[in-house]
C-alpha cells in the first residue's frame, strides 16, 4: 500500500472520522466541496478509489490512524465488513481472521463447527488450530455438539472468539 499510496498523501485528500469509520474527500480548491468517499457496490466491503486504484476503506483506516500500512489482514471485530470505526478493527492473521467469520452460507446447523454426518446419523463437532481441524466428537444431540464446539473455541480462539446462536 504504501509503494502507492503515501501517509502524507492519504491524509491531505481525506479526512476518517474514527468515530463513525466514515471516509470524507477533502476540498483541494476553492471551486470543490467535501464530499463522501467510498462505494458499497459490488463488494461486501467499502471501497475507496485513490489515483486509479482501489484500496479497502478498512485498511485505509489502519494506515490513516497507525501511520504505517498493515502488515496483516484487518479483523472487523463484530464482523460487519461495512462498520470501519478504528475501535472496531484489528490485526490478525489468517487464521485468526477466520475464527470471527460468520457462518458459511452452507452451514445447515446454525453453529460454526458443527455439521450432520448422514450415515452416522450423529451431529458431529470440529474446531480448527491454525489451519488444522480437530476432531470434538459426534453426538446424538445437535445442543450437545454445539456446546462442545462452543467451549473449544473458546479455550482455542482467544479473543477471536465469535459465540454463535
Amino acid at each position: 500500500m504504501s509503494a502507492h499510496l503515501s501517509w502524507e498523501e492519504l491524509t491531505k485528500n481525506f479526512r476518517y472520522d474514527p468515530d463513525t469509520g466514515l471516509f470524507t474527500k477533502k476540498a483541494l480548491t476553492k471551486y470543490q466541496k467535501e464530499r463522501p468517499a467510498g462505494s458499497n457496490s459490488g463488494s461486501e466491503y467499502t471501497r475507496i478509489c485513490i489515483n486509479r486504484r482501489v484500496y479497502f476503506a478498512h485498511r485505509l483506516a489502519w494506515y490513516y490512524m497507525t501511520g504505517s500500512p498493515p502488515e496483516k489482514l484487518i479483523d472487523h471485530i463484530n464482523g460487519d465488513k461495512r462498520d470501519n470505526r478504528f475501535c472496531n478493527l484489528r490485526e490478525a492473521d489468517y487464521s485468526q481472521n477466520m475464527m470471527n467469520s460468520k457462518l458459511s452460507c452452507a452451514n445447515t446447523s446454525g453453529c460454526k463447527g458443527v455439521d450432520w454426518v448422514k450415515r452416522k446419523r450423529r451431529w458431529r463437532a470440529t474446531g480448527k488450530i491454525d489451519g488444522k481441524k480437530i476432531y470434538l466428537g459426534l453426538f446424538a444431540n445437535k445442543e450437545d455438539a454445539i456446546k462442545k464446539y462452543q467451549e473449544f473455541a473458546k479455550q482455542n480462539h482467544g479473543e477471536f472468539f465469535l459465540k454463535t446462536k
